[in-house]
């Protein structure tokens, strides 16, 4: 039977003597069970054999679309005409049954696309989709170089289909083998876009920039095989369409812990489908309308230890609804800086500042700076540039146990998307023309990364392949990411002007970091950092196929070179040994100055007073006994861990095991096991 259904009309409502009209949604279903014509209102394309309707292969081998068949190089499309008489949708509700299966092992190709647009062809399209509006793509073959790599399934927004979100996916979970899977597709009426695949949720409030209510729209899948092939069926297709617009909340206002003195700002992005201009009140503690905060942002000025714990929340109203943002909570703290900086660079001079040296793109301008001073340009807005500025060492090779740097940052007026950030970094390895992914770091002591481009796609990719998906404020110690704060872009662009950052190692190896007057991360344990010396700064910064603005001004820096308190950077690790070897434990602290004392299971340990210890030959009696190690300078002690000795008796080979030169020999596969806690390879066998 068929169950097409093609509607669209007005129904009047009379509301207080006004007589308001609304359009009635649209709606189009069928199985595919009525024959092989294209049902009313719709259109079959197909090149090849492919874009038909059949009566047998859908769902319990009822009618079916078939986009293509598991035969190379077919095309073919369905097209089904506007539902809701030119009227402009903002939303709608899709479900089908889908089939991607039975075509080459292994490298099945091409894929099938699901679009709405106003400019969809009278003709056939692939996985990439076609239109100016939504495209969501099965691309099942990884063609070279293509971004992003298939497998995977993609949201496509605009003019041209540029990628908002993409899944990464294997060849196994984008197909189906002989089976139908449901594909479940919601545009809501605020922009946002929910799916899910195989009863996996894909995508879930992910908001299409931009999005307006499309008129004239059609809804339209296609596919293609090329080299390789694929069954692309679909079966017992639904839409119902929404035709009023509702206003959300793409980006919620984010809790603060804001320095004394400084401003802060709450802002919060909306979707508005229909473009009318919202309502906004900001609430204070819950009920209080603030008055006069009736904009998208929210400005609390020059804040004080009495503003802490405050919270604040947004109201917004459209023609159509009213929406709540989460509630934030505002925090007021404190980063002492150094009454008088040890170094301090304004670039008015227009050059490099002796002891200093910059490479790559990055120059020394005499104009574009604070008041339009001189200033440090680390990129600037154009593709493909990279450089740095270095700082020689100002401690003149003495150990460096912490330090303050403060200096003021432009981000802003490149493309958008803007790529790709820029990076503060002290390290003794720093090279003379750092180059590759700056906005990460560069050589391998500390970096503060500000990363503003996510490099799998512009919006964010699901599972990301990015450790720290931007836009994001990054600490790495020896390579390592030891912390990362995500933030909006709106927060870590600055637009034509300056935002302070300030960076404090302190000499108990934690770090603060502070951005545009926002404690971003605070108390940072920067594990295994004791001191560095012959250290070097630097601020490295990159664009790539997209670019920014990366500029710098009134860089002040202070090092302390004074270890402060004692503490334990490299506490001393359990040890594994074979019975009669030695065992070593050692333990790094962040003073030269310092005294140590081992113990064993809690008893001193005659003349083991050097921050490593070695013991004789050991038994099987030392199994199990416990060390630890005291250091001390002056009247301050600290304590280490207490770690475990493990001695390890292995039993005797036996007289028939192999031990040849062409293998290794099976004890020391045993050895091997024990101290590292693998298993035991035999003769021949791989790891």
């Amino acid at each position: 039977m068929n169950r097409n259904s093609f509607r669209a009309g007005l129904v009047s409502l009379l509301t207080g003597g006004v007589i308001a009209f609304q359009a009635k949604a649209g709606t189009f279903s069928n199985d595919f069970n009525s024959g092989t014509n294209a049902p009313a209102g719709t259109a079959l394309f197909g090149g090849n054999g492919g874009g038909v309707i059949e009566t047998t292969g859908g769902v319990n081998n009822s009618g079916v679309l078939k986009i293509t068949k598991a035969i190379n190089s077919q095309s073919g499309s369905f097209i089904i005409e506007d539902l809701d008489g030119g009227n402009p949708v903002y939303g709608f509700d899709m479900t089908f049954k889908l089939r991607l299966g039975g075509g080459t092992v292994n490298t099945p190709a091409d894929g099938v696309s699901v679009n709405f647009a106003p400019d969809l062809p009278d003709g056939t399209f692939g996985e990439d989709g076609a239109g100016s509006g939504i495209r969501i793509g099965f691309d099942i073959y990884d063609n070279i170089a293509e971004t992003p790599p298939a497998p995977s399934i993609d949201v496509k927004f605009g003019a041209g289909g540029p990628t908002v979100a993409t899944r990464k996916m294997t060849v196994p979970q984008i197909t189906t083998d002989t089976n139908f899977e449901e594909v479940h597709i919601q545009l809501n009426p605020n922009g946002s876009l929910n799916m899910t695949y195989k009863g996996a949720v894909l995508f879930t409030n992910l908001f299409l920039p931009g999005y307006q209510g499309i008129s004239g729209g059609r809804f339209g899948f296609g596919g293609r095989t090329g080299g390789a092939n694929e069954n692309q069926w679909i079966d017992d297709l639904r839409i119902t369409t929404s035709l009023q617009p509702q206003v959300g909340i793409s980006q919620q206002p984010f809790s603060q812990k804001v320095l004394q003195g400084h401003d802060a700002v709450f802002t919060v992005q909306i979707s508005s489908p229909d473009g009318a201009v919202p309502a906004f009140q900001w609430l204070k503690n819950g009920t209080t309308a603030i008055p006069g905060a009736t904009s998208q942002t929210l400005t609390v000025p020059n804040v004080t230890a009495a503003d802490s714990n405050t919270k604040y929340k947004v109201q917004i109203t459209g023609p159509y609804n009213t929406v709540t943002s989460d509630e934030v909570t505002l925090t007021v703290g404190d980063l002492p800086l150094p009454a008088t900086p040890e170094l301090s660079f304004d670039f008015d001079s227009g050059t490099a500042p002796q002891g200093t040296s910059v490479t790559g793109t990055t120059i020394v301008d005499s104009t574009g700076g604070v008041t339009n001073s001189g200033v440090l340009k680390l990129t600037i807005a154009d593709v493909n540039q990279a450089g740095a500025f270095i700082v020689e060492d100002i401690a003149a090779g003495a150990p460096v146990y912490g330090f303050t740097a403060r200096f003021q940052v432009l981000v802003g007026g490149g493309t958008a998307p803007p790529a790709d950030g820029f990076s503060f970094n002290f390290a003794t390895n720093i090279p003379a023309d750092p180059m590759g992914g700056l906005e990460d770091g560069t050589g391998t002591g500390l970096t503060v990364g500000f990363d503003i481009y996510n490099n799998n796609t512009i919006f964010g990719i699901s599972p990301s392949a990015e450790a720290t998906p931007a836009p994001s404020i990054d600490v790495r110690y020896n390579n390592q990411l030891i912390a990362s704060t995500h933030v909006p872009l709106s927060f870590i662009e600055t637009g034509d002007s300056y935002g302070e950052v300030i960076i404090r190692l302190k000499s108990d190896g934690t770090l603060d970091v502070a951005y545009r007057g926002v404690v971003v991360h605070e108390n940072v344990v920067v594990t295994g950092f004791s001191s560095i010396a012959g250290g070097r700064f630097a601020l490295a910064g990159r664009t790539g196929g997209l670019d920014e603005n990366q500029w710098v001004d009134n860089l002040q820096i202070t090092t302390e070179t004074t270890p402060g308190n004692l503490r334990i950077t490299t506490q001393p690790a359990n040890q594994t040994v074979l019975v009669g070897k030695p065992a070593t434990f050692s333990v790094v602290v962040n003073d030269p100055a310092a005294t140590f004392q081992w113990f064993r299971d809690s008893t001193v340990i005659t003349g083991a007073t050097s921050s490593s210890y070695t013991t004789p030959s050991t038994t099987l009696a030392d199994s199990g006994r416990k060390f630890k190690v005291q250091a001390a300078k002056g009247a301050l002690p600290v304590t280490s861990e207490e770690v475990t000795l493990t001695v390890v008796d292995l039993a005797p080979l036996s007289t028939t095991a192999s031990c040849r030169p062409e293998h290794r020999c099976l004890e020391e596969e045993q050895v091997r096991a024990a101290i590292h806690g693998s298993h035991p390879l035999l003769p021949g066998s791989s790891s």
